[in-house]
Formats: C-alpha cells, structure tokens, sequence
C-alpha cells in the first residue's frame, strides 16, 4: 500500500514505486480517479498493458477521467445524491434526539457501485487451465498480485502465509 495525495502526479509516484517491486502487482486500486490517472502513465511508459498485465480501479467515478481514460477506467461510483440526503436526514435526526437526550449512530454504510469498464478483466472459471477472458480471446490470465493478498484462479491467499500447493 502506498499513500498518495490524490492527484496524478501522485499516482505516478506511487504506481512508478510499485513496479519497480520485486513482486510487482498485476493490479492496482487507486484512492481515486486521477490517482488511476497517474497510474496508467507508468504503466504504459513500462509498455505494460491495461488489462491484460496489470488491472487498475479507481474511486469516484469522475466521469471526464474514467470514460475517457484508454482503455476506459473500471471505477467505483459514489452515490452523492443519496449520501446528501442521509446527511440532511441525520442532521434532523441528530437534532430530534438531541431534543430527546439520545445519542446519535456513530456510523452508516451507504453502498458505493462498481462500474466496469475497459481496465479490469471480465473473468470466468476456465476449463482447467485457469481463467479465460470473457472478451472472447481465451487467453489465461496471469495470477493476480496485489498489496498483502494473491488471487489465483480464484483462490485468494494472504502473502504473509506461505502458499499451499496446488
């Protein structure tokens, strides 16, 4: 994991920091939009491919980025309309139980939605020579890597533990 400061240039450093790695990731989840925007910046000057080398996700959903990133940027929306609303439902709640003596919820999850697009692989269980890219070209797919845990053909492994055979 590494810690940017939301900004292109940001996700730059980073992504640049990652590959040169001795185990780099082959996929990358980025805090934001224009962090992922810095990351394909690395990643093509590597001539590394997007997706098919290393995947990269983003968060927010910013619409001038994501959509038109090459190949168009995988991301999580997050739902400002209804996060502004349960804020203006709270804050007359806080005060009806302010009024009442009562204490407010420390939290509450609103759900944020994946939008796929172009920089993730679609994936499906292969025919036992691991997973096949659902965009038709059946090639397999290379393990997956990513800070702390392993995805292969579906099998998740925390990296602090030794893997188990196959």
């Amino acid at each position: 994991m590494r810690n940017g400061d939301g900004t292109a240039d940001g996700g730059y450093r980073c992504a640049t920091e990652f590959m040169r790695a001795p185990d780099p990731p082959t996929a990358i989840f980025c805090g934001n939009d224009p962090t992922a925007m810095g990351a394909y910046e690395t990643l093509k000057e590597r001539g590394l491919r997007i997706p098919e080398d290393v995947a990269v996700v983003g968060f927010d959903n910013q619409e001038l980025i994501a959509a038109h990133l090459r190949p168009a940027l995988s991301t999580v929306a997050l739902p400002h309309h209804e996060m502004g609303r349960w804020a203006v439902e709270y804050l007359i709640g806080l005060i009806d139980r302010a009024a009442r003596g009562e204490t407010p919820p420390p939290r509450h999850a609103i759900g944020c939605p994946y939008v796929g697009r172009e920089s993730v692989l679609a994936r499906r269980p292969g025919n036992g020579r691991g997973e096949e890219d659902l965009r038709g070209k059946g090639r397999p797919r290379p393990e997956v890597r990513g800070a702390g845990i392993k995805v292969t053909a579906g099998r998740i492994q925390d990296r602090r533990r030794p893997a188990s055979p196959r």
